[in-house]
């Protein structure tokens, strides 16, 4: 019996979306914890971790075959994201 090819491609880029959407929401943890502390070490540390998510999304983002509401959603989370960096790169 041949593999449902469609199948597996859906759910691919499902778990695709998730790891996307797990990272985005690790990103703007690290953001917000960097944003409100106040030791300098913190916001380092928490800016580095959230920059190295932005940049792992941005990576992994081409990866998906076709545009989805889904995606489009990550899309604009990872706007907010990379100004909540840019805010601390400042």
């Amino acid at each position: 019996m041949p593999p449902d090819w469609k199948h597996l491609q859906n759910e691919t880029a499902a778990a695709q979306l998730s790891f996307l959407d797990t990272e985005l929401k690790t990103g703007m943890t690290f953001a917000r914890l960097a944003l409100k502390a106040s030791n300098a070490g913190k916001v380092s540390r928490n800016r580095e971790n959230a920059r190295k998510a932005y940049d792992t999304i941005k990576a992994y983002l081409g990866d998906l075959p076709a545009e989805t509401p889904e995606l489009e959603e990550i899309r604009e989370k990872l706007k907010t994201l990379r100004q909540m960096i840019e805010s601390l790169e400042k």
